[in-house]
């Protein structure tokens, strides 16, 4: 039997990464998919139909395979992975695609460093930089290319020249409450969470729909698609609103004008693209964990609008 690799995903994330490395490679890799929650949806996006596969199809891989996982918070999908893998005496190789909480990524506060896996691979130089700060140690990390920006770096100059109207905006939801949650615990009440942010948003938004073309909503991955509709349907009629269905992000941002959120990855997709790319948030502050210097942080949404000059 010959070597294969095993890619193991549950959050959006990591599968966007390991999705598009998985389109670099050469065709006759023998690649196996572990799936779960949104990485499905993700994988069978660019590559069709795949079969389930439970973690027990490690058990049969041949000497010299890899496992390859992304990373969770909430799922234990990739952490189990990674422990199997460490029994079965299989390479296991993690791909940070985010920059904080990794120590919380691969167990509780305790034990974390015992439950690494024998490689981890960060994106950009913040991100090493970032797992050296936090105590990772430095045989294990590996500096490697992002491959999903490779994908998009390579989209925009291969792309026809696009003009989206000058006031198109597009808004990245994301459940920040669990976020809230891990970094403040009790405390996190005293902060706005996405539902606030989101009446905020749309308030300003409300009050100048004259000056604007579009406002989209992009909802995370893991949120459900009535999450906001509370907060949105008493807007819908002054406001030029609609919630996306595109299923591709990249596409989605190179249709608007302007990007905005709090601090997903896929505001840093707004910088690859080219796009002005704002993070707000409300109310009491607190420190988002992008590093990138393109983004403008803001905490009022009237400044976006006066920073792109459509007021």
């Amino acid at each position: 039997m010959m070597p294969s690799t095993l890619l193991v995903a549950h959050d959006a994330g990591g599968a966007e990464i390991l999705s598009a490395w998985q389109a670099e490679q050469n065709y006759d890799l023998a690649v196996i998919h572990c799936l779960a929650g949104p990485a499905l949806r993700i994988f069978e996006r660019d590559n069709g139909p795949l079969p389930r596969q439970g973690l027990e199809v490690m058990d049969d891989l041949a000497p010299g395979s890899l496992v390859l996982t992304g990373t969770s918070l909430e799922a234990d999908l990739e952490r189990r992975a990674i422990a199997r893998a460490g029994a079965l005496g299989l390479h296991c190789v993690s791909f940070l695609d985010h920059w904080d909480l990794y120590r919380e990524r691969f167990g509780p506060t305790e034990t974390w460093h015992e439950a690494l896996p024998d490689e981890i691979w960060t994106g950009d130089q913040y991100a090493l930089d970032l797992a050296l700060s936090l105590g990772f140690p430095s045989n294990r990390l590996r500096l490697k290319a992002n491959p999903l920006f490779v994908r998009l770096r390579r989209m925009v100059e291969t792309a026809v020249p696009q003009s989206p109207p000058k006031s198109r905006i597009l808004y990245l939801c994301e459940p920040v409450s669990r976020k809230l949650r891990a970094t403040f615990g009790p405390e996190a009440a005293a902060y706005d969470d996405e539902l606030v942010i989101m009446d905020q948003f749309l308030t300003c938004m409300e009050r100048h729909a004259s000056a604007l073309e579009q406002v989209t909503l992009r909802l995370h991955p893991s949120e459900p698609l009535d999450k906001y509709d509370a907060v949105v349907h008493r807007r819908v009629r002054a406001l030029r609103l609609r919630r996306s269905d595109e299923p591709t992000l990249a596409k989605d941002i190179l249709s608007h004008t302007v990007v905005v959120g709090m601090e997903s990855t896929a505001l840093v997709v707004g910088i690859v693209l080219g796009k002005p790319v704002y993070s707000c948030l409300t109310g009491k502050p607190w420190a988002i964990s992008l590093p990138h210097r393109e983004v403008h942080h803001i905490h009022d949404f009237k400044q976006l609008l006066l920073g792109e000059k459509l007021l």
